[in-house]
């Protein structure tokens, strides 16, 4: 059977990186998730996680990456000016951006990566980068992988992801606040039948009650998601920089209760789909 997708967690973790000897198992930087469809490779969000990747495409010599932002909250940006391939001049980067009112991230990217806050302008990097803006709910076609957009509810806007190829669904959904009652419908129609759901559970139950309007969701709210959907697989992402290894191993012993085959994404573990 061939493989529709590959999926790498280069990070996982929500607001900030940690490191310490008790953040090893599931690992300490921020959002980056690689996604290979056949030559295809695609990169969602640009955390800290995207250090080790971006060296790992390198040295393979990929020079055609497609980068897709959920948002751009500095989790999700602050590993793309250390992203090797960005000072190749033989790369050709295009980049995604829907929470920007259809325009691109250009500008923000510029004013980001630029003085006082870092010694070279983005924009004048030697990788040949093209910038695209878009309206959540947008789909795009990428050779054989077609790619459909859908609002999340986070504070200042954010994109999911839903990724198609030869009758295989992936669905990336990292900053969402889940509705309190039971799962948002529009939601559940936009992951129905994904094979694997990367979702974002960075609040434990106890913990989600004094962090309303922070736009984040649980494991638990994950699996109604799921159940309601049809999906596969639940995994697992976005994890508090306050919980270690202990505490989330806890947390994805019940999800699996709950769940089998499901898990907390660790930091360079693959995924085939």
């Amino acid at each position: 059977m061939s493989t529709a997708f590959s999926v790498t967690f280069w990070g996982a973790r929500g607001s900030v990186p940690v490191s310490s000897p008790e953040t090893v198992i599931y690992g300490g930087n921020t959002p980056c998730v690689e996604v290979r469809a056949g030559d295809q490779v695609f990169m969602l969000d640009a955390g800290t996680g995207a250090v080790a990747l971006g060296r790992k495409l390198a040295a393979e010599g990929t020079r055609s990456i497609t980068l897709l932002f959920s948002h751009l909250h500095h989790d999700h940006t602050a590993g793309l000016p250390f992203f090797a391939p960005i000072y190749m001049p033989e790369t050709e980067m295009a980049i995604y951006c829907g929470n920007l009112g259809g325009e691109t991230a250009q500008k923000q990217l510029d004013r980001l990566f630029g003085p006082p806050f870092f010694p070279l302008v983005f924009s004048k990097l030697p990788a040949k980068v093209r910038h695209e803006g878009f309206m959540p709910g947008e789909s795009f076609r990428f050779g054989d992988v077609s790619v459909t957009t859908h609002p999340l509810n986070h504070p200042g806007g954010c994109s999911a992801y839903r990724f198609e190829r030869a009758g295989k669904v992936i669905t990336y959904a990292t900053d969402v606040e889940h509705l309190a009652d039971a799962p948002d419908p529009d939601m559940a129609r936009f992951v129905e039948g994904s094979d694997l759901l990367i979702y974002d559970t960075m609040m434990a139950d106890g913990d989600i009650s004094r962090c309303k309007g922070w736009g984040h969701s649980t494991w638990r709210a994950g699996v109604h998601l799921c159940r309601a959907a049809q999906v596969g697989t639940l995994a697992a992402f976005h994890h508090n920089p306050d919980y270690n290894d202990t505490r989330i191993a806890e947390l994805e012993a019940r999800l699996q209760a709950e769940m089998p085959g499901s898990f907390f994404c660790r930091e360079g573990h693959t995924v085939t789909i």
